[in-house]
Order: structure tokens, then sequence, then C-alpha cells
């Protein structure tokens, strides 16, 4: 990769901005930019053109990269955004550093299965609780303790906690009842296809689809994650979560949580 360090420019950095984010980042402890370096003749015409220098282009031997298993503590997860190639995805905080990327596929494939992947599709009950929807009654205990851990608005203090709060207890009152549980299986089964066939009825209409986009987010904000993936530019992009574990010290279990207007994440052991 092509390290970029100058002082600040503004019409060079926002040149630099202007690239695919999975081709540029910056390291705000050294204030470095990190850029793919195919974009290599672009930058050196920008900064001939913005800083008035000329710099000769380093060689670079061309090398592919190959999918990496790395444990990786994530300390917040973002909203998945979507980007400028169509994709939809969440930054990870790892230290200081925005250092891992998850799509939103990758996020479902752990928590959802995969599913619910058309645009307008609400959160399911078994979502809320970040189960799968064949989860027995031991694991919706489980969830159900653990998410009320990370969500208890005495702890969590992300803007819309105690709305979730109220939607796990909510969750888990109805799925560990078995009659209810087997009744609320079958109405989201028929609320999919109907789902379904309407988006079918709709497919050429775009403002449509595009009023049916709403951001994912993951139902935990940290944890302790095994991933695969591949290490681009110093960033970590996922492919798949593999396992997702709670980070512990002394018996207690981080919550993590960015209230309205902080300028970065508050962490407390509960």
């Amino acid at each position: 990769m092509l390290v970029l360090s100058s002082p600040y420019i503004r019409d060079l950095v926002e040149a630099v901005k202007s690239l695919p984010y999975t081709e540029r980042r910056y390291d705000g402890n050294r204030k470095v930019w990190f850029v793919d370096p195919k974009h290599g003749q672009r930058l050196v015409s920008w900064i001939d053109l913005y800083a008035g220098e000329t710099v000769n282009l380093p060689l670079i031997q061309s090398v592919s990269a190959r999918p990496v298993m790395r444990l990786v503590e994530v300390r917040y997860i973002g909203a998945c955004k979507n980007r400028d190639d169509g994709s939809s995805v969440a930054f990870g905080l790892v230290g200081k550093d925005w250092g891992i990327l998850f799509p939103e596929s990758a996020l479902r494939g752990w928590f959802d299965s995969g599913e619910a992947l058309e645009p307008n599709e609400s959160q399911t009950l078994y979502q809320v609780l970040g189960i799968k929807k064949a989860a027995d009654q031991d694991e919706i205990k489980t969830a159900f303790r653990r998410m009320t851990r990370q969500w208890h608005p005495d702890v969590c203090k992300e803007p819309n906690a105690t709305e979730i709060f109220i939607r796990i207890r909510e969750a888990y009152e109805l799925l560990n009842d078995t009659n209810k549980r087997a009744r609320y299986d079958a109405g989201l089964a028929l609320e999919k296809a109907y789902e379904k066939d309407r988006l079918r009825q709709h497919k050429h209409d775009r403002t449509f689809l595009q009023s049916l986009q709403v951001s994912y987010r993951s139902p935990l904000r940290c944890g302790m994650l095994m991933v695969e993936g591949i290490e681009k530019i110093g960033r970590l992009e996922v492919s798949k979560i593999l396992a997702w574990e709670d980070i512990t010290r002394n018996g207690k279990i981080l919550v993590v949580s960015w209230p309205a207007g902080a300028k970065e994440p508050i962490e407390v052991w509960a």
C-alpha cells in the first residue's frame, strides 16, 4: 500500500476522500493516509496539483490478498451504511482505529442465518435477541440474559437503549411461551410471503425501493470475534463471522455505547 504524509491541504484531502472507502484509510495516530497502490498515478498528480510538489512513485510488487482468520477485540460497531458501490457496510472500532469492516451480509449471516435481506424487512423478535430462529428454550433464556445486561438503560447510553430494552423483554416473553411462539412463527411466514410479493410487484420502482431502505445495526455493539476476511490497506474486511463472545474482565461484561453528541463511545463493566 502507499502511505501519504502531508500537511493539511483541503483540496488534497478531498481528492483522497473521493477514492472508494475500501481503497483508502486515514490513520489518526500517525496522521497519514493509506491508499491502494492502484491509485498511485492519481496521488502523484494530486500532489503536484494541490501541493506543488513532484514525487516519484515507488515500485510496488503486486501481491494478491489472501484470506486470513483473526481473533479481534472489537470495541464498537456502527450502523451499516450504503456505499457508492451498492454495498452496505459497518465500521468496527479496534483499539482507537476503525480498522475493521463488517458487510451487512456478514452480520446478518451470524445473527439471522442470512435471512431478512429484503430492504423493507422489519426486525424480528429473534433478531432482537440476537438468536437463530431454530434456537431452543435454553438458548432463548441465555440470549435474554445477555441482551438485557448489554442494553439495560442504567449502563447502556445508546440513544434508544430504553426502547430496545423494552423490546428485548417483549421478545423474551413471547418466544419463551411455546404456544405464542408457534403463532408468531406462522405470522412471520405469512408476512414474509406478502412482502416478497409486494417487492416483486414494485421491483422496477426505484423510488419505492429506496423508501424501504433501513440501516441495519448489529444487536451487539462489541465483542471478542473470530472472523475470516482479507487484509487491505491495514484494514480487515470481514467475509464471515465464526464466533462472537462477550468481552470480560474479572467476572464482568463490557457494555459499550455511544451517547448522543459524544465524540467517542463510553465503556462500562457490568
